[in-house]
């Protein structure tokens, strides 16, 4: 596990993997639905229902599928990397399992016809270690991350508000 290795630093301050983990555990997983307040990269998004259509567009789907490439191919560029991440993952998916059984994730994944599995995947905090290892301080490439305090008020991100053909997708997006 990461412990004093200094991966990241960014305006949410996370400096280590289990700095982290410790602020997952002490959000307000989803308490804030429906009540999110704008921001100049944000669209606020004004029923569940739109929420859920967006969470499951082809849209979403395809520019968070670029994200995710992204750190998996840079990731298996660097052995160490990869494992360090692959090591994590499973510390965080123990972590992520639990807020799963929230009311409303449960709502939601009712409402979508999707499993909590694959609500999870939908969840941006296994990238948000790949970009901790891939940006070495550096404020790039921070799709995932960005997406960190949107979730530390409660809210969620359920679609995506930027250009379409980029490398690497830009942090704005449609939130609930």
């Amino acid at each position: 596990m990461i412990s004093t290795h200094h991966l990241f630093e960014s305006q949410i301050n996370m400096n280590t993997f289990l700095d982290f983990l410790g602020q997952l555990s002490n959000i307000p997983f989803l308490s804030n639905i429906g009540n999110a307040k704008p921001s100049k990269n944000n669209v606020i998004l004004e029923s569940l229902e739109e929420a859920i259509k967006e969470l499951i567009s082809e849209e979403y789907v395809d520019i968070t599928s670029k994200a995710w490439e992204y750190i998996r191919f840079n990731l298996s560029k660097d052995s160490k990397k990869f494992k360090i991440w692959k090591s994590n993952f499973k510390e965080l998916n123990k972590k992520i399992k639990q807020m799963l059984y929230n009311n409303n994730v449960k709502k939601i994944v009712k409402e979508t016809n999707i499993s909590k599995d694959e609500f999870f995947l939908h969840m941006p905090f296994t990238g948000i270690i790949g970009e901790m290892l891939l940006t070495d301080n550096s404020k790039n490439n921070l799709f995932f991350t960005s997406q960190f305090p949107i979730f530390k008020n409660g809210n969620f991100v359920c679609g995506y508000n930027g250009k379409q053909n980029i490398k690497y997708p830009e942090s704005k997006f449609k939130i609930y």
